[in-house]
């Protein structure tokens, strides 16, 4: 049902300004946070978010950021909404919250929301997420693999003021402060405090030159138009109820092959996507949120979308989302979660692409990259004699589904929006550690019309002795392929790579010592591909040969395509033959 507008007559290019200059503001609140942050996380990896929210709660515009954040934020500006209540905020307080049962996505997810008012009345909320080095959980790092309850994950906030009225808390500042381990924290929590007060203050110029009625006109307006587009675009995929799944090796607490399932329906205009029959929450950290479970529903939607459509409020008001209660998708406190924002929240996205493509295949993606955690090495940098974390996000490869019409691409899945890799020289001068290896494994990404990504093969020594965290899957399931793609190869740890002591990690290394000179070893798996590998353009296979993508072996193994050994060109007489060949199921294709 169509809106009425408030006050005066609004026209669709003024709401276009609108919107385009309040995403644009959210883009100035990211380049606040990187250019003030004190944690190459922030500054160089930009692992946060920017985005701007109504006087609802109902999200508005967003940075080009992270979509993993995205759909999780609404709920950290409900929370801050139901504990203060409209009457309970003033212009220039700042709400903090972490907490995944309090409007959280999980605890190293830190936000801050700032109301502002105009005329006494609250208009919008500039909002800044960002994920934290360290938070006071029982490791360093705040990924814990041995974790049972949340407690064992950090320090819980719900929604807080840090700042009343323009005035810093010093007391809660302090609070938190001595309950973090990295000593850029203050530096960090500043910067975000900048970013949102930027924001604020761009809100307060728009405002005064549009008016505050037209402005809220405007949102309407443009959340309505979001909804509109959405649902035409539905309203062209095929009725039906689909089916997809994804698996998850283990929770580190000894659950094994953990099920997300989710159901489609698509009826008209109208998407509900159910997740009946998801695993039961699990004892260790992989359970997701519900506010994450919805980010990865809203950004698996959105990479399926014609890109020309604004990611906001409309989104949510064009699907249903039912998430079964204590369920890993949706678990009851106080089961721990920190994992969640990688798995279970990838198999999430995994799990709706793969029903979607029974309706749209040339439109689906998998929005997971088959990670695990990251290798978190902590310690004394004997460099500078402080204490670090290292969260080892380096520029890396692998974990990329081909899509309809594109090859997996460049590093790894969009689902990490505007988030860098770290490169290795910044990482060389940070930390005490060096990059020996990081190249592509030829024949791990996974055969099809389109090809996955190949995946990386990432080598590191310390320098110094360092402790390591870390768990490991995609070595049961990796990446699938769609529409006849094939899988891609499956991830492989290794840690004291070289030594008499090498260890293969099987699931988890927890609190595992590495001495100066050994080395952690990373074969990262590859993509899925995507349609019948023997349907891929012969030239484009002889293309990935020469690149060292494929060997000559897999191009005749997978797509069944035959090179000359020496002048490395397509045979076009044994080609055909071949694929004649594997396609009658003929062993050896001869």
């Amino acid at each position: 049902m169509k809106r009425k507008a408030r006050g005066p007559a609004l026209d669709p290019i003024t709401a276009e300004v609108v919107r385009c200059s309040l995403e644009t503001i959210a883009d100035e609140m990211g380049v606040t946070m990187m250019r003030t942050a004190t944690t190459p996380t922030f500054s160089e990896s930009h692992d946060f978010s920017t985005a701007i929210f109504d006087w609802r709660g109902w999200m508005i515009a967003l940075a080009q950021a992270l979509p993993i954040h995205m759909g999780a934020c609404k709920f950290s500006v409900l929370a801050a909404l139901e504990q203060f209540g409209a009457d309970g905020l003033h212009d220039e307080d700042i709400i903090l919250v972490n907490d995944p049962y309090h409007g959280g996505s999980h605890i190293p997810d830190w936000t801050l929301i700032s109301p502002v008012f105009v005329e006494g009345e609250l208009v919008l909320f500039p909002v800044t997420r960002a994920h934290q080095d360290d938070t006071g959980a029982t490791v360093p790092g705040g990924y814990n693999p041995m974790a049972t309850e949340i407690w064992h994950e950090g320090l819980r906030i719900p929604p807080i003021k840090i700042c009343q009225r323009g005035e810093l808390r010093e007391d809660l500042v302090k609070m938190l402060e001595i309950n973090q381990r990295c000593p850029t924290f203050r530096g960090d929590l500043q910067a975000m405090i900048a970013s949102n007060r930027v924001g604020a203050r761009r809100i307060r110029e728009l405002v005064a030159r549009y008016g505050k009625e037209t402005v809220k006109a405007c949102l309407d307006y443009i959340v309505d138009y979001t909804e509109r587009r959405i649902r035409a675009e539905i309203a062209t995929w095929p009725d039906g109820v689909y089916h997809g799944e994804a698996y998850l090796e283990h929770d580190c607490q000894g659950t094994r092959d953990i099920v997300i399932r989710a159901s489609a329906e698509i009826a008209g205009d109208h998407l509900r996507i159910d997740f009946a029959g998801s695993h039961p929450q699990v004892r260790g950290f992989v359970n997701s949120s519900l506010p994450n479970t919805y980010s990865y529903v809203f950004l698996t939607l959105c990479s399926m979308i014609d890109d020309s459509i604004p990611k906001n409020e409309g989104v949510f008001r064009a699907v249903e989302v039912l998430l079964p209660p204590g369920s890993v998708v949706n678990p009851n406190p106080p089961a721990p979660c920190t994992a969640c924002t990688l798995h279970a929240g990838g198999e999430i996205g995994e799990a709706v692409a793969f029903a979607l493509a029974q309706a749209v295949p040339d439109k689906a993606y998998p929005q997971n990259i088959k990670l695990g955690m990251p290798i978190i090495t902590f310690g004394i940098d004997s460099r500078t004699g402080e204490f670090y974390v290292d969260q080892n996000i380096d520029m890396v490869g692998g974990w990329c589904n081909a899509a309809y019409g594109v090859d997996g691409w460049g590093a790894i899945a969009p689902f990490f929006g505007a988030m860098t890799m770290a490169t290795a020289e910044l990482g060389e001068l940070l930390y005490p550690s060096r990059i020996l290896s990081r190249e592509y494994t030829t024949d791990s990404g996974g055969p099809g019309e389109w090809r996955g990504l190949p995946g990386t093969l990432v080598e590191k020594e310390m320098l110094q002795p360092v402790i390591a965290n870390t768990y490991v899957i995609g070595t049961r399931y990796p990446h699938r392929g769609i529409a006849g793609g094939k899988a891609g190869a499956p991830n492989r740890l290794v840690l004291n790579a070289g030594s008499a002591n090498e260890m293969l990690v099987q699931e988890t290394s927890f609190m595992t010592p590495l001495a100066a000179g050994q080395r952690a070893q990373f074969q990262i798996g590859g993509g899925g591909g995507w349609g019948d590998p023997l349907e891929r353009d012969p030239q484009a296979v002889r293309e990935d040969v020469l690149d060292e993508y494929v060997s000559l072996e897999g191009a005749a193994r997978d797509y069944g395509v035959v090179l000359d050994p020496k002048t490395l060109t397509v045979d076009e007489k044994a080609t055909a033959e071949l694929r004649a060949g594997q396609r009658r199921g003929v062993e050896g294709g001869r």
